[in-house]
């Protein structure tokens, strides 16, 4: 689970390549958001991590996505198929649309499926903003891999948008001038090695604050 969280957190930050965080392990924030109080894990060991991947691990994230899905519509939504007969100079030009959607056809499909260029700029921003293109891995899973931390990465900043922030979240939000100030007693999960009054500093510009 450090793992992911690192790997999605950086995506969220726009951190693309696994090189990155051979800087980012080091930053205080990101370790405190993946509570951890050490260093994180090296490029190397996050591109093993990748090319591991499998169908049982990718199925798990589907698994998690299909369960969100059901449970924002309280059950399993009914569906419906929608159907245009159109018939031109050039021949039938036939339209069959599967959704979840209630309401009356015609307007389910004039505002709703003729209507998807907005939805449409929301795959555009997990591919330029989240890379979910970048898939340069030899393995086939690796790469699968690598879109379902983008698929992941994308559901959390899409839940930030949604709780009410606006306007840039990575700028505005994730990624600040700050310094990064722990004391041992305040951070969870502190290791219980370390002597109650040790505390340790570090300067990032930019940082995370992704909590």
């Amino acid at each position: 689970m450090t793992l992911l969280r690192q790997r999605v957190y950086g995506l969220c930050q726009g951190y693309q390549d696994l090189n990155d965080h051979d800087r980012l392990r080091t930053d205080v924030a990101l370790q405190t958001a993946v509570e951890q109080d050490d260093e994180l894990a090296s490029a190397s060991t996050l591109c093993r991590w990748e090319n591991e991947a499998s169908r049982p691990a990718a199925w798990v994230v589907h698994q998690w996505w299909v369960e969100q899905f059901i449970a924002s519509h309280g059950a399993p939504p009914r569906e419906l198929v929608l159907v245009k007969a159109e018939q031109t100079d050039k021949g039938r030009n036939p339209r069959f649309v599967v959704t979840y959607l209630r309401g009356e056809a015609q307007a389910l499909y004039d505002e709703g499926y003729c209507a998807r260029g907005e939805m449409e700029n929301r795959i555009k921003e997990q591919q330029w903003g989240l890379f979910a293109d970048r898939t340069s891995c030899h393995g086939w899973w690796a790469n699968q891999w690598r879109l379902l931390l983008s698929g992941l990465a994308y559901t959390l900043l899409e839940t930030l948008r949604r709780i009410g922030l606006a306007g840039t979240i990575r700028l505005k939000l994730l990624k600040i001038g700050a310094v990064s100030l722990r004391d041992a007693p305040r951070v969870a999960r502190a290791s219980q090695q370390r002597e109650n009054n040790h505390s340790r500093r570090s300067c990032v510009a930019p940082t995370s604050i992704i909590q």
